[in-house]
């Protein structure tokens, strides 16, 4: 039997402790992978909710209550990204309710054109939500936004009023940026200063909204203090997903004739 402070020992020992916390993990993961994956659903219905305006700063909701909220008052929309057309279901034959937009894009794996948002792949279908009311009347458009910032991507939701250009919110749900300085695209004062803003120029289909310094008039956003790159990055993924490589097309059919007819069915994610 290996003495206690032999180094043969201690190794082994090492090597127990090492296994029995790494079996651990893993099986935590495994058994906790369906809750993790509800809680990030949820944790994105919520930003939603939030941009669409439906929840009030610091409110505290149940998930089951997100959920039932969302459900209510989403509709998930497919959108061919080339024609800007509504359509009933993605080329994989998924519904609005069943697509997850960024696995469509990564199974594709067809990088867009050189863009400054660094998007590395596009999906031939878009997902963007429509805020309903009771008579099924659109009343905001909520798209999805990806970028590059400074030390990763952003990725989050911008809402748009029926009109298709005028802006009523924007939010982030994940990023690696600076706490304190690119970090400050979560401060409320600086979401809150998009509302209202214009997202295009009359009769021109280039979004025109930028993040720029000493911010002036309605299309433009002061940009955040000391984090010149994550501005110049929000300003790129404004380009992009609003541009005629992202929602565009779809955007000139809203602006010119308004929301296409929502679809019947609700949810999603």
């Amino acid at each position: 039997m290996a003495k206690k402070d032999s180094p043969g020992y201690i190794a082994g020992f090492a090597l127990g402790v090492c296994l029995v916390c790494s079996l651990g993990v893993s099986s935590a993961a495994i058994f906790l992978k369906d809750k993790q994956d509800e809680n990030a659903k949820v944790d994105k219905q919520k930003k939603i909710l939030d941009v669409a305006g439906l929840v009030r700063p610091g409110q505290q909701l149940s998930n089951s209550e997100v959920q039932s909220l969302f459900e209510g008052r989403l509709v998930p929309v497919l959108v061919d990204l080339d024609t800007g057309e509504v359509v009933t279901e993605a080329p994989d034959g998924k519904t609005a309710a069943e697509f997850d937009m960024m696995d469509a894009a990564k199974a594709r794996g067809v990088p867009p054109v050189a863009n400054e948002a660094k998007i590395r792949f596009q999906p031939e279908v878009g997902q963007l939500y429509y805020l309903v009311d009771d008579k099924q009347q659109v009343k905001k458009i909520i798209l999805p936004i990806e970028g590059y910032g400074l030390w990763g991507f952003l990725f989050g939701y911008l809402a748009l009023e029926a009109d298709g250009e005028t802006i009523a919110g924007i939010t982030y749900y994940k990023h690696a940026e600076t706490p304190g300085l690119g970090g400050e695209v979560d401060n409320p004062n600086w979401k809150g200063s998009w509302k209202g803003k214009r997202a295009f120029k009359p009769g021109d289909p280039v979004p025109a909204i930028t993040v720029a310094k000493n911010a002036s008039g309605e299309y433009e956003v002061d940009a955040l203090s000391g984090a010149t790159i994550t501005s110049r990055g929000v300003t790129n993924m404004m380009q992009f997903w609003l541009g005629e490589n992202g929602f565009g097309p779809f955007l000139q059919k809203v602006r010119e004739s308004g929301p296409p007819a929502p679809p019947t069915s609700k949810g999603g994610a």
